[in-house]
């Protein structure tokens, strides 16, 4: 099937250039990924081996890369490489994740490092870059196209071969849709509005994801949907999820790519194993 004609590839460690080139998209008509904390690679590695069949790579969780306000970029290529490479081994892909700072957004300086986080990227060997940039203030539509400047700078710097995308959300300027479009960029992933089932099922979350398909296209919004553990005490939010709502979810939306947030990211526990049956269940059909 697919799935298993997919596993294997990734098994070859072909590049992801090659890949795209090999058997065109076809690897990529679902998405299965889960934030993790990047630099836990031994623990990762082994949920990863437990649960294999529900992903297909990792979000390095969180803020590995990082651009102050004068433009000047932070990362310990070290170690990005290193967990690259041990999650390439598994098969699985691996996106860092970027964060910038407000005031380098506002005065333009963060574009300065675009050339260096491109170069980055493919020093390490990852498959992308994510930026999280969530401001709680300012939310004008200039704020929003000073940073929509930024990502589509980096687009242009990472060339087609390196994936670069964005959190969008239904607050904030993160919302708005039509300046980040124009950006071109490969992952527009969602945070709040889909991580809650209540808000991803409802009406406002019909919108939401509607907006998110229509402006960006169903291969590019990738919907992020918070997890739930056995044991729910373990999770530090409570997203409101079971296997039901999910596969309302997976019915009603038919969705290409989620992502899921980790209810219990600052201290690992034991996810769902209804959860990993119906993610499985989507994921390979």
């Amino acid at each position: 099937d697919l799935y298993s004609f997919c596993t294997l590839l990734a098994g070859t460690m072909m590049s992801r250039a090659l890949l795209l080139l090999a058997v065109g998209v076809v690897c990529e008509a679902k998405t299965l990924r889960w934030y993790m904390l990047g630099e836990n690679i031994d623990v990762n590695i082994q949920f990863a081996r437990e649960n294999r069949a529900a992903m297909s790579g990792f979000y390095g969780c969180c803020g590995g890369v990082n651009v102050d306000a004068d433009g000047t970029m932070t990362a310990n290529v070290a170690d990005l490489t290193n967990q690259t490479v041990q999650y390439h081994k598994e098969g699985l892909t691996y996106h860092l994740i970027g964060k910038v700072n407000e005031t380098g957004v506002k005065n333009g300086n963060v574009v300065k490092a675009v050339e260096q986080i491109a170069n980055l990227v493919k020093t390490t060997g990852a498959e992308g870059i994510i930026f999280d940039y969530e401001p709680t203030d300012n939310a004008t539509t200039e704020h929003a196209q000073l940073y929509a400047n930024f990502l589509a700078a980096l687009k242009k710097a990472a060339g087609p071969t390196i994936d670069v995308g964005m959190d969008v959300s239904g607050w904030g300027i993160l919302d708005y849709f039509s300046v980040y479009a124009a950006a071109g960029l490969d992952i527009y992933t969602s945070m709040s509005t889909t991580y809650y089932a209540d808000s991803a099922l409802s009406d406002t979350g019909m919108y939401f994801i509607g907006n998110m398909t229509q402006y960006f296209g169903a291969d590019h919004s990738f919907f992020g949907i918070g997890t739930w553990d056995t044991d729910p005490s373990t999770c530090k939010w409570d997203y409101g999820w079971n296997s039901t709502s999910l596969q309302t979810f997976m019915n009603r939306y038919q969705p290409q790519h989620i992502d899921l947030w980790r209810c219990d990211i600052d201290h690992y526990a034991t996810p769902s194993p209804d959860m990993i049956k119906t993610l499985q269940a989507w994921y390979q059909q």
